[in-house]
This record gives C-alpha cells, sequence and structure tokens, in this order.
C-alpha cells in the first residue's frame, strides 16, 4: 500500500477506455458542468499516468476510480463555493447598526433559497431520503424500513 505502481500508456488508454464513460457521469452528477466533468476525468487519468497506481490490491478499480472522481469533483465545487472569510468579515463591519437585523435576515433567506432549489434538484428518491432524516428526524434503519429498502442505500441517498 506504500508507494506506487508505475502504468504504462497502454494500461492506462484500456483504462481510460472502459472507466470514462461512467467516471464522467459520476462527475457531472456532482459538478452538473460537462466541461468540468471532462477535465476532472481527463486530469486524474493524467495523473495516474504520471504517479502510477497505489501498490497493492485494488480490487475494484471502477469503484477506486469513482470514489478518486467523486472526490476531486467535491473539491472543486467547495473551491468555487467558498467565500474568502475576510470578504464576510467586512461586509458585516460596514453594516451599520440599525439595518444590521434586517440585512442579516435578508442574507438568510438568500442562503436559504440557495438550499431549497439544490434540494429541489436532487432526484426524487434521494430527496425523499434528506427530508425523511432532516424533518421527520427518523434514523438510517428507519427511513430503510419506511421505503422497503437497505440502510446501506439509504446512506448513500
Amino acid at each position: 500500500m506504500f508507494g506506487k505502481k508505475p502504468i504504462n500508456k497502454l494500461e492506462l488508454e484500456e483504462l481510460y477506455r472502459r472507466h470514462f464513460d461512467n467516471l464522467f457521469t459520476a462527475a457531472q452528477r456532482i459538478t452538473q458542468d460537462t466541461a468540468l466533468s471532462e477535465d476532472i476525468v481527463q486530469d486524474f487519468f493524467l495523473h495516474l499516468l504520471d504517479v502510477g497506481l497505489p501498490k497493492g490490491h485494488i480490487l475494484n478499480p471502477g469503484a477506486y476510480f469513482r470514489t478518486s472522481i467523486s472526490r476531486k469533483a467535491i473539491e472543486h465545487i467547495n473551491k468555487e463555493r467558498k467565500t474568502p472569510k475576510k470578504d464576510i468579515d467586512q461586509d458585516l463591519y460596514q453594516m451599520s447598526s440599525e439595518d444590521e437585523s434586517s440585512d442579516n435576515q435578508k442574507w438568510v433567506e438568500y442562503k436559504l433559497e440557495d438550499i431549497i432549489q439544490g434540494i429541489q434538484k436532487l432526484p426524487q428518491h434521494h430527496r425523499l431520503v434528506l427530508e425523511k432524516h432532516l424533518f421527520d428526524k427518523l434514523k438510517h434503519e428507519e427511513i430503510a424500513q419506511d421505503l422497503n429498502t437497505s440502510a446501506a442505500t439509504v446512506r448513500s441517498h
């Protein structure tokens, strides 16, 4: 598990051809951006060419690749969405004391709208699980019983 196993171009091309579609789909689900998803997958394979695969046994390369791609996509989304802390501090400092509560309320409402829109974009089965967990305060096992599915499926949704 320590160190990297070198990979040659032919092996990489075969892996790319075999796994690209699934990896691209996984990245696109997260980023909602076709070009960005393609870039993430291609960068991942270029990284494999440079550093190789982890030594040891990878029992399911597709799952290993999908997990890596998902992490890269989430990292990118988090970088894009982060607002620098100093900007928030500056905004709060510049608010006058009489406008502070109404401005804070508007900011909270704006963020709440973003969250609601994000939840509405989720597939129905993911949204249902989220609502049962957050609003009904049900545990994964309870949701699984309600939906007649496994707790593992509930956790993945």
